[in-house]
């Protein structure tokens, strides 16, 4: 949703390539896999031969963090995501930034439903705050880099934090 999000207020379209879906402004390229989650390694790897990026971001939703939480790293594990596990596999190495956007659910047994199904009336409400915060988070990455995104996000978290508590 963040990457269409971001391609919408860009004003571009997506084009299709045999394992992702893509869309350019200037040098960036953003990406989505037409692969399964569980494959999307292959998606990324395909994508970095063809357009050999500088820096690569990958953004993932993650039903270990509360909705609305968001969490940035340089480098890591995969910490039980399958697809982050397939791009560290795909690339050989874990080091890339990565944002991770919390949609809750972790604490459920079956975990397909809620990753494929929808918001709740709570959730609809936060989405657009969340998409627009993400989404300036992914400005200043482009823009700058990922110690900048780290800067702009300790010096903006409160706020953010607050119009999520505000939106519901």
């Amino acid at each position: 949703m963040l990457i269409d999000y971001l391609a919408s207020q860009w004003g571009v379209k997506f084009f299709s390539s045999a394992n992702f879906y893509f869309a350019r402004k200037r040098d960036c390229v953003l990406l989505k896999p037409r692969t399964m989650m569980n494959l999307s390694g292959v998606a990324v790897k395909d994508a970095c031969k063809r357009f050999n990026p500088e820096k690569v971001l990958i953004v993932f939703d993650d039903v270990n963090i509360d909705f609305a939480q968001l969490r940035i790293r340089n480098s890591g594990s995969a910490g039980g995501h399958n697809g982050v596990k397939s791009i560290i596999e795909k690339l050989q190495t874990d080091e890339f930034a990565r944002l991770r956007i919390g949609v809750g659910g972790g604490e459920k047994a079956s975990l397909i439903g809620h990753v494929l199904g929808n918001f709740n009336a709570d959730q609809k409400k936060k989405l657009l705050v969340v998409l627009g915060f993400s989404a300036e988070l992914l400005d200043v990455f482009i823009e700058q880099d990922l110690t900048k995104m780290l800067e702009y996000y300790s010096k903006n978290k409160k706020t953010y934090s607050e119009r999520v508590v505000q939106d519901l």
